[in-house]
């Protein structure tokens, strides 16, 4: 076997072992995902809005939700510019379920490594390169944390700005492209940090600028095509909305706790990313911007089971910029000690299973995280099947907010402490068939039993399902 054999043979492997890794990854994630939504110790509310409106979509070809005030029945519902909904709705209709949609997150996530393995292959050199990439996309908690909490399309674009890092990092434009775009897709709050992106580009000042200006031309191409799509981005757009509030109130009310709980070890795995602050500066914008929206903006939270998806990009620049620092490193080794040029990659290599090893254990613990090959059947909350096996599904149904993932998979579904008052006009009770009542909305409950013709039909530990007609 000749050297060329043997180097295909070597990346051949590698790539193999990248995929059994990303697999060994889902199945971990997807296991934990998986065990919280089937045991209702999740932000059901967070996931049954967007699991209606997708399974609406997919099953009528309308967007439509029932299950949230205020939000609007189109793609836009929250405002923002998902153009990943898209195929999320088509691959959720091949088969509706609870757990789908996590299992979409987590995937494209998990393609992340194989993107990882490319860039790292390009800017570390070789294999052991790839290979060390790929293990600091993998083995990071901080991804893992964001990935596993609630459904986000924000969450979609890490990976994919992994692939534009790699292909601009190696003079691939279809690569660039195609991850740029698909990166974008995953929502607006993008725009400017992947406009960014070419302010890493290692090379001198004028490959900089170069690379710089192709990155800020595919954004403003894409936000053409956005606004030519659904117009101009609103004033009530979730992005600008936060803008205009920072801008207008430097509100600080992050608490030492917090830094040290969550802000400390979320960054710590991406240590080695001040070496690189031109690659990280967008990153960095992010952090700022998700730390500093003001304490009466909802969904902007700084703990480890709470809505922290804005740190997506965070996790996605100082990625990069961990990557660039050890590439940095290992540049400035090879020509100052030529000799040493083919051990370097492996030294790499070496610093990623370290430091990966010193980030991620105790939060594997922490998480609940066990390492699978396969995906395993949790136990399911006795209120799927109470609703699943008593009500019909064109039945119309409310509940509360908390348990309003049980009845998502359906087109008239409420919650009777949040949509009644937007989604339903006049008695409400009289328009709906069901009701699954929290045991402890004792004021509610009495208003219900008013209601002429309801019968209890079955109940669990924490909920009562009445019938009214």
């Amino acid at each position: 076997m000749n050297e060329k054999h043997r180097s295909a043979l070597l990346h051949g492997l590698a790539i193999c072992l990248v995929l059994a890794t990303g697999w060994a990854w889902f199945c971990t994630m997807a296991n934990q995902t998986d065990a919280r939504i089937l045991s209702g110790k999740v932000d059901a509310y967070s996931i049954a809005v967007v699991e209606q409106i997708i399974y609406s979509y997919a099953t009528t070809g309308t967007w439509a939700q029932t299950i949230h005030t205020t939000y609007t029945d189109a793609w836009t519902w929250s405002e923002h510019r998902p153009l990943w909904i898209f195929p999320s709705a088509w691959l959720y209709g091949l088969s509706p379920g609870p757990l789908v949609l996590g299992h979409i997150q987590l995937g494209i996530v998990a393609l992340g490594g194989l993107f990882a393995f490319g860039l790292g292959h390009r800017v570390l050199g070789g294999v052991a390169g790839g290979l060390a990439a790929a293990l600091m996309w993998y083995g990071s908690p901080s991804l893992a944390v964001v990935s596993i909490n609630v459904f986000q399309e924000l969450v979609f674009g890490m990976p994919w700005l992994m692939l534009a890092a790699w292909g601009l990092r190696g003079g691939r434009p279809i690569l660039f492209l195609v991850g740029a775009f698909a990166c974008l897709a995953a929502r607006e709050e993008w725009l400017p940090a992947v406009a960014l992106l070419g302010l890493g580009q290692p090379g001198g000042f004028m490959t900089r600028v170069k690379a710089t200006a192709s990155s800020v031309a595919v954004a403003v191409v894409y936000l053409g095509l956005l606004s030519a799509i659904d117009g101009p981005l609103p004033s009530n757009n979730p992005m600008l909305v936060l803008g205009h509030a920072i801008a207008g109130k430097l509100d600080w009310h992050r608490t030492p706790a917090q830094i040290h709980d969550f802000y400390v070890p979320f960054l710590a795995p991406y240590a080695l990313g001040v070496l690189a602050p031109l690659t990280a500066l967008p990153g960095v914008a992010a952090l700022v911007f998700q730390v500093l929206t003001p304490k009466y903006q909802t969904g902007v939270d700084a703990g480890w089971t709470e809505h922290i998806h804005h740190l997506a990009p965070v996790i996605g620049f100082f990625t990069l910029a961990t990557v660039d620092a050890l590439g940095w490193m290992r540049r400035l080794v090879n020509a100052r000690k030529p000799a040493w040029a083919k051990f370097t990659s492996w030294a790499v290599l070496g610093i990623a299973i370290c430091g990966t090893g010193a980030t991620s254990v105790n939060w594997q613990r922490i998480e609940g995280l066990y390492p699978a090959i396969r995906l395993t059947h949790a136990k399911p909350a006795p209120e799927w099947a109470l609703v699943d096996d008593n009500v019909p599904p064109d039945a119309s149904i409310a509940t509360d907010t908390h348990g309003s993932l049980y009845i998502a998979r359906r087109l008239h579904a409420y919650t009777y402490d949040d949509s009644f008052e937007d989604k339903l006009k006049g008695n409400r009770l009289a328009q709906v068939d069901w009701i699954l009542l929290n045991k402890n909305d004792t004021a509610f409950k009495a208003q219900l039993l008013d209601q002429p013709g309801i019968v209890e039909v079955a109940r669990t530990p924490h909920y009562l399902l009445y019938r009214l007609r």
